[in-house]
């Protein structure tokens, strides 16, 4: 028999396994397996949220019994509701692409849970490693971008990058610029954060002029905008000294950089080929799930059949039927348009009504920490941390009008991981 102190070990160990996968696997997938040049774990990411799910199933009666947490349950389970109406009256909906169709709709608030779970009931750990954790996978990612900034052509040799308008377009450790982007701006972010606090070095403004510089060079105007946010969601936390300080020199760096921005978005897209953008197309297509009958209006073509992760490796016919299956990016075996545009994705998927719905999910989980901080007593420095992840989740949402970062990005789901299990923190102190 095992004792009451050996059970607890166990317990605490497997907690520790579990935080640790959580941790290498969504940092693996988007940085560590690029640098190594391996894919032979790419399949971890789905073995993880499948523990993730197990977890949450074992779970639930805890969700639905916290007042805090029962109101976010409650409405989830009306999605699934919707789900399982898809499957009576949508001509694409089979078993399989309902179920993987949900499992990666709800992946970041899965991700939510699991570190609200975990850090209240399983494994309670002081908040400031969780914010470690973060620095160092995100700082991780940044000297990578550092190095893409110094040595050019090396790195195009290694990964690759992406031709611009005839120019040089930083990516990073990523593929492509839109991750790299996203994480630049939540750097600048944690930048800001650092700002305001009182730990002043003046690697942390040059750290931020970087940040701008390397995000300018991507090219990616939502991220600016995401990063615009996300700086200013943490100077409105701060007094009014630092407050007005830190946002006027916010605001003098924003200005060029943005103007710069639009001039190249303005060379990028014309009246000719505004409609060629795959963007546009995938609302165009939402559009015409939506006008199909009155309940596809409302509760949309079915969960995995448009525009997500599971449209693409079970095709969906949508794309056959307007016509996307002609054009490169959403090619059976060559779908790599289908992530980039979340919005048309949501309302295609689940309707006006599940979309609405879903949104209103979305906005009640970043203002999850004002609720806590009006019923909890939640310390200063946890309650500061808490600011900065909830600023970094508002980041991913500016970030989803283009690359669906709530649903593609692993290392956004550590972010969100983190933003979840100091939310639980808070609730332990309840």
């Amino acid at each position: 028999m095992i004792s009451g102190v050996g059970r607890e070990n166990i317990r605490e160990g497997l907690a520790y396994i579990f935080l640790f996968l959580i941790v290498f696997v969504t940092t693996y997938m988007d940085l560590i397996y690029v640098v190594l040049g391996l894919e032979s774990g790419k399949y971890l990411d789905d073995v993880v949220l499948l523990i993730i799910y197990i977890f949450l199933l074992a779970n639930v009666k805890f969700i639905f019994a916290h007042r805090v947490l029962v109101k976010l349950a409650v409405l989830l389970s009306l999605m699934l509701v919707i789900g399982c109406l898809q499957y009576f009256y949508a001509k694409y909906a089979t078993p399989q692409r309902l179920l993987l169709g949900m499992i990666y709709f709800f992946k970041p608030v899965a991700y939510m849970f699991a570190g609200i779970v975990f850090s209240s009931r399983v494994c309670i750990i002081d908040s400031k490693y969780y914010i470690r954790i973060a620095l160092y996978v995100l700082g991780f990612g940044f000297l990578l971008c550092l190095a893409n900034l110094v040595f050019p052509s090396a790195w195009r040799s290694i990964i690759g990058s992406t031709v611009f308008n005839e120019g040089y377009r930083l990516t990073g450790p990523f593929p492509n610029a839109g991750r790299t982007s996203w994480l630049l701006a939540s750097c600048f972010v944690i930048l800001v954060w650092f700002w305001g606090s009182r730990r002043k070095n003046i690697l942390l403004y040059v750290g931020g002029l970087f940040c701008l510089y390397m995000l300018s060079l991507t090219f990616v105007k939502k991220s600016m905008l995401s990063a615009l946010a996300g700086a200013v969601t943490i100077i409105f936390k701060r007094s009014s000294k630092i407050r007005y300080g830190v946002l006027l020199v916010v605001a003098l760096l924003f200005v060029p950089l943005m103007t710069f921005l639009v001039e190249r978005m303005l060379l990028e897209y014309n009246l000719t080929t505004v409609f060629d953008n795959p963007r546009y197309l995938l609302f165009l297509g939402s559009i015409l799930i939506l006008v199909e009958n009155h309940v596809y209006l409302f509760f949309g073509g079915g969960y995995g059949s448009w525009g997500g992760y599971v449209s693409s490796f079970i095709y969906s016919p949508y794309y056959e039927d307007f016509g996307f299956d002609t054009m490169w990016g959403f090619l059976p075996g060559e779908s790599s348009y289908t992530g980039d545009n979340y919005f048309a994705h949501v309302f295609g998927e689940v309707g006006l009504l599940g979309g609405v719905l879903w949104f209103y999910i979305l906005i009640l989980i970043v203002r999850l920490p004002s609720v806590l901080l009006r019923v909890c007593s939640v310390p200063e420095r946890l309650k500061s941390r808490l600011k900065l992840f909830q600023a970094l989740v508002l980041v991913l949402y500016v970030e989803s009008l283009g690359i669906s970062s709530l649903e593609i990005s692993s290392v956004s789901f550590l972010v969100i991981f983190i933003y979840g299990s100091l939310i639980g923190r808070c609730l332990n102190l309840k």
